[in-house]
């Protein structure tokens, strides 16, 4: 990927889930492409790229626009979210080798840094690399297509509903699972992530938003 196309990709994807591009907010290829200062075949391939994450829909001869899931869009992903890593974490727990658990460990590390820098949307993306990462050691590819899909959609909903800083995933909890998982303790881990994700989805204000302001 070019590096032009990669630091509008990751500027878009900061800006998203710090609201500084609110959800609903229309994204207008040219004017994009003027704020950048790129042509907008990168901006094409970059709204293109957020929309595959799923925090970007893309609608024929309509254009792009960040979404913004409803109320009840809001909690089905969140049920989801709980079913699958229920699943997931059982899995991981069994198939995870020492190294992977290192890595796991470096993934807190950093989000437990970008919480000192009191970075917002880095630790949001901190947070969802990590079940992004057991995902992939529970090498079961169903079960991680789905949540590659979801954990982007969950980002934009805690950026869209936050109440407080309470309502991020916090790294603390994290380790306390990672720990579990350590043990051999499945069962016990996919209760802790169960009551990890009501605990984010309780501490969100889900209710409608106001309409989004133009671009």
């Amino acid at each position: 990927m070019p590096a032009s196309e990669k630091f509008v990709y990751l500027e878009m994807f900061d800006a998203i889930l710090s609201r500084r591009l609110t959800p609903g907010i229309k994204l207008k290829e040219d004017t994009l492409a003027n704020i950048f200062s790129v042509n907008r075949n990168i901006i094409r391939r970059t709204l293109l790229r957020l929309s595959h994450d799923g925090i970007v829909e893309i609608r024929q001869n309509k254009g792009a626009n960040v979404i913004q899931p409803s109320v009840k869009q809001a909690k089905e992903i969140f049920e989801a979210r709980r079913l699958i890593e229920g699943r997931i974490i059982i899995q991981a727990t069994g198939q995870a080798d020492r190294s992977q658990f290192k890595a796991l460990r470096q993934l807190i590390d950093q989000e437990k840094e970008q919480a000192k820098q009191n970075s917002r949307s880095k630790m949001i993306r901190m947070s969802g690399d990590f079940h992004l990462k057991l995902a992939e050691i529970s090498n079961n590819s169903i079960l991680a297509s789905f949540l590659f899909k979801l954990v982007p959609q969950t980002s934009l909903i805690i950026s869209q509903y936050e109440k407080s800083t309470h309502s991020l995933c916090c790294y603390q909890e994290h380790q306390a699972l990672l720990d579990l998982m350590e043990n051999g303790r499945a069962e016990e881990a996919a209760k802790l992530m169960d009551r990890h994700l009501e605990k984010i989805e309780y501490n969100l204000f889900i209710q409608e938003q106001e309409k989004p302001f133009d671009l």
